[in-house]
């Protein structure tokens, strides 16, 4: 995919360095590596592949090439898993940048609570959402997400926080992600004061990303409420947040701070075995091209064979199971 692709907007902002981080477009190969590791099935092409060829590989195992470049046929690797209403599955959206997309057209504000069961896409859904504020599949056009500025709040910054229930929580993070974080001092020109005001002029508006369940209960229970206030507190911005969390608990703290900010649980369900098997065989065929461009060496015969002949029942089945245990130790959500 050209970088002429890319929109560079957010170049004039603060949020460029948390962008290229997050994209695994800086200089600085870590940020390549991690910006992988939310998508198993690139960190899983880099395992395959072989870590020795890092430096090949970072200009074609990228999360752009992922859910942009087109396979022959005309079809792209990644396939996107419907988000609806909870319990209302006829009103499905395509993926989650269609239904921000749609929110906006109907002038709906509210954020999204992702609900839906762990392994059913969450985080990818995300990462891809992400992607579509700053990336587009087609060079000259602006991408699907373009009047959002994306913000990916990692957990574990919560720690040294402090207790707070004003919004300046979720303030410090976003801050923290873009290096302005509070050391002797605050760094750059951009205060917790000002970053309200100072979005605003601009018409900038935010696309906050949080995984609840990656915190601690207590943290989780912080981030809930500061973020409750911060969309309240901000609300002219147009900010949205998409928060990724499960629980089985109705009076579950976390989770009655984010529906009395009106937040709107959704719901996803995982691919059915045709499209998993579909998607295995889309995933080969981009190892394969990756192979070839980079002049690495070639997909083992086995894997040929099966997406030549479309018997990828076996294969899938395994790569399928083998995800769904990563997703059981903490992984893609």
């Amino acid at each position: 995919m050209p970088q002429e692709c890319r929109d560079r907007r957010y170049l004039k902002t603060p949020f460029r360095r948390h962008v290229d981080t997050q994209m695994g477009w800086s200089d600085d190969p870590n940020a390549w590596r991690d910006s992988l590791g939310d998508v198993l099935a690139l960190a899983d092409l880099r395992r395959r592949i072989g870590e020795r060829y890092d430096a090949e590989l970072r200009t074609q195992l990228s999360l752009e090439q992922f859910f942009f470049r087109t396979l022959p046929g005309d079809k792209p690797v990644w396939i996107p898993v419907p988000v609806f209403p909870e319990g209302h599955p006829e009103d499905r959206a395509e993926d989650l940048t269609a239904l921000i997309r749609r929110l906006d057209e109907q002038g709906d504000r509210r954020s999204i609570l992702l609900m839906s069961r762990t392994g059913s896409g969450k985080t990818v859904a995300a990462r891809k959402a992400f992607c579509d504020c700053v990336c587009s599949a087609q060079k000259g056009k602006d991408p699907a997400l373009a009047s959002y500025l994306p913000c990916w709040i990692s957990a574990g910054s919560v720690a040294t926080a402090g207790e707070s229930r004003d919004g300046s929580l979720i303030v410090e993070l976003i801050l923290r992600a873009c290096g302005l974080e509070r050391t002797d001092g605050l760094r750059g020109w951009l205060t917790p004061e000002s970053l309200g005001p100072w979005l605003y002029e601009r018409r900038l508006r935010l696309l906050l990303f949080f995984d609840l369940n990656a915190w601690g209960a207590e943290a989780r229970r912080m981030v809930a409420e500061n973020l409750a206030v911060f969309l309240e507190k901000y609300r002219e911005g147009g900010h949205r947040a998409v928060v990724a969390y499960r629980s089985s608990s109705a009076d579950d703290e976390p989770l009655l701070s984010l529906q009395r900010a009106n937040f709107v649980r959704y719901d996803m369900r995982p691919l059915p075995a045709s499209q998993s098997v579909e998607y295995i065989r889309r995933i080969r065929l981009f190892e394969q091209t990756i192979r070839n461009k980079a002049g690495l060496p070639q997909v083992a015969e086995a894997d040929v064979a099966d997406t030549e002949s479309g018997n990828m029942a076996n294969t899938a089945t395994a790569t399928i199971t083998g995800l769904a245990r990563r997703f059981d130790r903490g992984g893609e959500s």
